[in-house]
């Protein structure tokens, strides 16, 4: 896995719909959702890589290759997942993170998700501002 160190990214959570194609796809593209791509083009515009936390593989950069799956984060699994995560944040040389996601009272699956991400970006210093998008809430 190539990484590039980035001193700021864009990130969001991947998505319960997912291109279900054999093999592997980018996640940006085996994910299905207008919120992920919404953050995509966004990255884009800025300049700024983009990244996708998956509940079964970490951080992912959009790029990389990922078979289909389904795995939905639970409170219970944030431990084990919390020092890859941290790792992939190391590895990706960043000091800022922008990390859009839903409402929580739209979508409160995604607690373990924001805990997760908090956690690790505070265990590797990493500065996180939460964006919520309220304008792309119900279209997950």
């Amino acid at each position: 896995m190539s990484r590039r160190a980035a001193p700021a990214a864009l990130a969001t959570t991947c998505a319960a719909r997912k291109d279900p194609r054999p093999g592997l796809l980018p996640a940006w593209q085996r994910y299905r959702s207008p919120r992920i791509q919404h953050v995509r083009a966004l990255a884009g515009q800025r300049q700024l890589p983009f990244l996708i936390l998956s509940g079964r593989f970490g951080l992912l950069a959009a790029e990389e290759a990922i078979p289909s799956y389904d795995h939905l984060l639970l409170s219970g699994e944030v431990e084990d997942l919390l020092g890859p995560v941290v790792r992939q944040l190391e590895a990706f040389g960043l000091t800022r993170l922008e990390f859009h996601h839903r409402p929580l009272e739209v979508d409160p699956l995604l607690a373990p998700y924001l805990d997760l991400m908090t956690r690790a970006c505070r265990a590797a210093s990493v500065e996180l501002s939460l964006v919520e998008l309220r304008d792309l809430a119900g279209l997950d």
